[in-house]
C-alpha cells in the first residue's frame, strides 16, 4: 500500500502484513521466528513482501 488512497492511521497496512505473516506461516510452513527477517529481506529485494512472494 502506497498511502495513496488509505492513510495510514486506518490500519490496512498492518492489516495486509498480518494476512502475508499467516500465508507465510501456514502455507510455507515458516517457523514464527523467522517470518519478520524474510519479509525485510523479501522488501529489501522486491520492493515489497507481496512483490517477493510472488516470484
Amino acid at each position: 500500500m502506497d498511502d495513496t488512497l488509505y492513510p495510514r492511521s486506518c490500519g490496512i497496512n498492518l492489516a495486509c502484513r498480518k494476512k502475508i505473516e499467516e500465508y507465510m506461516l501456514k502455507y510455507l510452513h515458516m517457523e514464527e521466528s523467522e517470518v519478520p527477517q524474510m519479509c525485510l529481506d523479501l522488501y529489501m529485494e522486491h520492493g515489497t513482501t507481496m512483490a517477493g512472494l510472488k516470484v
